[in-house]
């Protein structure tokens, strides 16, 4: 019976290969290289299954980096929207100062015109230099120690000439006063 079954299941393959035909032969090598052809095929299918899951997840982080990019393309038109109305209010500011200054300019040239006009222009420089000079030249003393009093003053001629002689120090370098 054992032959009997051997000779069955023979026959079943055979009858299968006649019916279906064989690709890779009759007999055992074939079996194997049927295997192989099988084992190929699943490792392919595998491999594709691996591929298809790493795409699927390189395409959702791409989403996400989408994403990202259009809320920083968002911010960066909301700034860009801002910047402009910003330099829209500046330009119109500096034409005011611009129309301010030409019309200054328009009234100096008038007032240099005239006679005595030139002598109030010459009059105006020679303040500003004059104010320039002193403020130069003359001893530096600050705002707040006039207004709190001065603790240290001096000038470049080693005494003060500010206050008086008893009270200037000996040393030459400034006073020193104490409240």
């Amino acid at each position: 019976m054992t032959k009997a079954a051997a000779s069955s299941r023979s026959h079943q393959v055979n009858q299968r290969a006649l019916l279906f035909g064989s690709r890779l032969g009759h007999g055992p090598e074939a079996e194997r290289r049927g295997r192989e052809v099988a084992e190929s095929k699943r490792l392919a299918a595998e491999e594709r299954t691996l591929i298809e899951a790493r795409s699927d997840e390189l395409v959702e982080e791409l989403h996400d980096k989408i994403g990202d990019l259009r809320a920083v393309t968002l911010q960066i038109g909301h700034e860009t929207s801002a910047s402009l109305s910003m330099l829209d209010d500046m330009d119109q500011s500096f034409g005011g100062a611009l129309q301010v200054l030409r019309r200054t300019n328009d009234r100096l040239q008038v007032l240099a015109k005239e006679p005595a006009g030139q002598n109030l222009i010459r009059m105006s420089l020679f303040c500003v230099a004059l104010f320039f000079f002193l403020y130069f030249f003359s001893p530096r003393i600050s705002v707040t120690s006039l207004y709190h009093g001065a603790k240290s003053t001096g000038s470049f001629l080693g005494k003060s000439h500010l206050l008086p002689p008893a009270v200037a120090a000996p040393s030459g370098r400034g006073v020193n006063v104490t409240n």
